[in-house]
């Protein structure tokens, strides 16, 4: 076990304990060769991990080097001593959040909203997720920003370290209970961007209220057995209310991104009602919503057209009565010309269909839901099929074409319709 007053690594010199987790202790101490007071952060110390562990750890600790950004506490060094990896930290004098749980103003909360959010937004745009955001893990500066520490740490990494700290606590998993989110709970977990957010607000909830939402023992296990969002009882906005509920909505597709966060607060005083990504400001009781939220309506609007194929494309036509009428005349005179253009136009105007949801779904955060990927991978399928018939179709069409008689008035249509499906092949 480490102690004060000892030398680590023969260059810092332990001051005292600042925080512990189930894998790291951090303590204040002084570089003997600087004489600076640097945070230390050493990964299961006294008992250290073996030698393949170690140097795949390491190399992960080393890319977190590279992360650059205003809200994120960067390390200054990585090494290893005695098999425990560690890092070298700017000291924050100020501390953690964890000390001013309850005696946050509403001023405040916005910075502190806005800084994290900041740093989640960035960790998010390199596909990283934290896993962990609690007030320990929120540090203030000198300066007064605030910082995420403890980022960067895989699963894989997390599962070296328990194997040599078998003794870890609950809170050595993927995240502290408290502030994890209702899909962390699920028979087979995914790490989700989406999770960081529910567990940011829980952070904030908690900082306002002095509790955490729904138990330090149950966290979002609780809500996902049906408990709803506890209401927020303080003096402070509707606004701030409303942004903090939304980020602990039971569904991922329901929470805002960070990037969006941000943009709100950062604009907050130009809107009367708050809104996130364009959608409509709700009362409390029915928490604002992000622009992912889309993805639900979406859903359902694929799951409709991979079931109803052709009839999909039906009702596209139903908003252009021009080609319905001639359809109808076509199909009515059993022209076989008209039947083969009906046809073709059903088949493409299907996959033009799916083509603008699919890219509405490439917009969304596609692993963070296992609902969309289903979605986009049955997309993917049927929108086989549908090239295959086109390929028939265009066929039929330049037989239909040759023969038809020069002063027929479908000739052009085929025509076109051709050059349309002749142009969704290029594309695939």
């Amino acid at each position: 076990m480490l102690k004060e007053n000892t030398l680590f690594a023969n260059r810092y010199n332990l001051l005292h304990l600042i925080g512990i987790g189930g894998f790291s202790e951090v303590w204040l101490a002084k570089d003997q060769m600087t004489s600076l007071e640097i945070a230390l952060k050493v990964y299961a110390p006294g008992q250290g991990i073996d030698n393949d562990g170690l140097s795949d750890f390491c190399a992960e600790l080393a890319n977190i080097y590279n992360l650059n950004h205003s809200n994120l506490l960067k390390p200054q060094h990585v090494d290893s001593f005695d098999n425990m990896p560690y890092l070298i930290m700017p000291f924050c004098p100020n501390g953690s959040l964890k000390k001013r749980i309850g005696k946050v103003s509403e001023d405040e909360m916005w910075k502190i909203i806005e800084d994290v959010a900041s740093g989640l937004a960035y960790l998010h745009s390199l596909d990283i997720i934290h896993r962990d955001i609690k007030p320990d893990n929120v540090l203030q500066n000198e300066h007064g920003d605030y910082l995420i520490t403890d980022f960067g740490i895989s699963t894989r990494s997390r599962s070296t370290l328990r194997k040599s700290m078998p003794k870890a606590n609950e809170k050595s998993g993927s995240g502290t209970i408290a502030y994890m989110a209702p899909e962390c709970f699920s028979d087979h977990p995914l790490p989700v961007k989406a999770s960081d957010i529910w567990a940011l607000g829980a952070m904030c909830f908690e900082l306002i209220m002095g509790y955490v939402p729904f138990g330090d023992i149950l966290g979002g296990a609780k809500q996902k057995s049906g408990s709803p969002i506890p209401q927020i009882e303080a003096n402070v906005s509707e606004q701030l209310k409303s942004l903090i509920t939304s980020m602990m909505q039971l569904e991922t597709w329901d929470r805002p991104k960070a990037v969006d966060i941000v943009h709100l607060v950062k604009n907050r005083q130009e809107i009367q009602n708050p809104q996130i990504s364009g959608q409509p400001t709700v009362p409390i009781t029915e928490p604002i919503k992000p622009k992912k939220s889309s993805g639900k309506y979406l859903i359902v609007f694929i799951i409709a057209l991979l079931i109803g194929g052709g009839i999909g494309g039906g009702m596209y036509f139903n908003k252009q009565q021009k080609r319905i009428s001639l359809m109808k005349e076509w199909n009515t005179t059993k022209d076989e010309y008209g039947v083969a253009f009906s046809h073709a136009c059903m088949s493409i105007d299907s996959i033009d269909a799916l083509e603008r949801a699919y890219a509405k779904l490439d917009l969304l955060d596609i692993h963070e839901s296992n609902s969309l990927f289903r979605e986009k991978k049955r997309y993917s399928e049927y929108k086989k099929q549908l090239d295959e018939r086109a390929d028939v179709m265009y066929d039929e069409l330049m037989s239909k074409y040759q023969t038809a008689p020069a002063s027929s008035s479908i000739k052009q249509h085929i025509y076109n319709k051709m050059n349309r499906i002749s142009k969704q092949k290029i594309r695939h």
